[in-house]
């Protein structure tokens, strides 16, 4: 994943500031989009839902661009806005099962398999059945694990934004992990799949790797 420099930002905020707010945001959205959207999706629980969390976000930025202090990265700035929405969006909904697309703006991190249509079919059942179980995760699990993971901030850090205790963080992406591990591992049996491939898949390529863990849940 290529994360922008601040000198990118700067170029954002000159337009933003020079009253050239369209170019701004367009400029925002083709650096930093792909890497929001997937955050949006992962934190308000659905692609639907995410999209609609996503474009929420992106009137937020376009309204705060002008006066944005520079006191963070614009990416954090703008997810810190994404994680207020979704927390928003999210309070008071009922979860609900849906059939989720896998698609190249998704949680996959590898390119397709090209040529052969049965490695195609099971590199697709492994994507889809990891983005389904990361999205069927309680909202607590699934945003805790979401911030410390894939956006890999500390517990300490995550905790600040969900308000709540650091501990609190790490007993949710404890117990994520686990469910992610037990939803994942009953899917790919039941369909008689070969857990491995996970390489392929940027969020969960670590995660049935024997590694040790400190007391509180977290890698040492």
């Amino acid at each position: 994943m290529t994360h922008h420099t601040g000198d990118d930002d700067a170029e954002i905020l000159a337009l933003a500031r020079s009253g050239h707010r369209s170019d701004a945001l367009a400029l925002f959205q083709s650096r930093h989009g792909a890497r929001l959207g997937a955050a949006c999706r992962r934190l308000a629980g659905s692609h639907e839902d995410g999209e609609d969390a996503f474009q929420e976000t992106l009137l937020q930025v376009d309204r705060s661009l002008g006066s944005f202090r520079g006191d963070s990265s614009l990416y954090t700035f703008a997810f810190r806005i994404a994680l207020n929405v979704c927390l928003n969006q999210t309070r008071g909904l009922r979860a609900r099962a849906r059939h989720v697309p896998v698609n190249d703006a998704g949680l996959v991190a590898g390119e397709r398999d090209g040529g052969d249509p049965d490695t195609f079919c099971v590199s697709t059942f492994r994507a889809q059945v990891v983005e389904r179980s990361l999205l069927g995760l309680p909202e607590g699990q699934r945003q805790a694990l979401a911030l410390v993971d894939l956006e890999e901030m500390t517990a300490a850090e995550a905790g600040a934004l969900l308000g709540i205790d650091p501990n609190a963080v790490k007993q949710r992406v404890h117990r994520a992990r686990k469910a992610l591990r037990e939803r994942i591992s009953r899917a790919f049996a039941a369909k008689g799949v070969a857990l491995s491939g996970f390489e392929e898949i940027g969020c969960v390529s670590g995660l049935f790797e024997d590694r040790p863990e400190s007391p509180d849940g977290l890698p040492r």
